[in-house]
């Protein structure tokens, strides 16, 4: 699976891990907002993998790896991604879209030629007027 991840889904991909899955991490290039870098995941990996032995496997083993996606912004324009990403999601089954910039604001009505799931925190009360559902949903 790759996991175009900001600053959350650390659960998802934790159980993702402990089924055997393989999972790509594609992280910003450059910074924005809060959202954590390719960079910074490279660094800060290595460092939880003690507290975290699933991790720590997954990690050891290459079936957890880390992408620049080739953005620095908080949404994501899929003809833009960088090469690493492109070729990792030509081999996976799952595309996840973590984060209302990134799976709303930019890439709702995206469709893909493989299963995907498109995961965010509806923070904008024109967004939750249109999706008829309420704040923070």
């Amino acid at each position: 699976a790759v996991v175009s991840t900001q600053s959350t889904g650390v659960p998802f991909v934790v159980e993702m891990l402990r089924m055997g899955s393989e999972v790509v991490l594609a992280a910003n290039s450059r910074p924005a907002l809060n959202d954590i870098t390719a960079h910074e995941l490279r660094v800060l990996l290595p460092q939880i993998a003690p507290l975290a032995p699933t991790i720590a496997e997954a990690w050891d083993t290459g079936r957890l790896r880390v992408v620049d996606n080739g953005s620095g912004s908080p949404c994501l324009d899929l003809s833009r991604v960088s090469q690493h990403v492109a070729d990792e999601c030509a081999d996976c089954d799952l595309i996840v879209i973590e984060g209302m910039g990134r799976a709303v604001h930019t890439n709702f009505n995206c469709t893909f030629a493989r299963e995907s799931l498109k995961l965010a925190v509806i923070k904008n009360k024109w967004l939750c007027d249109q999706f008829n559902c309420p704040m923070f949903a």
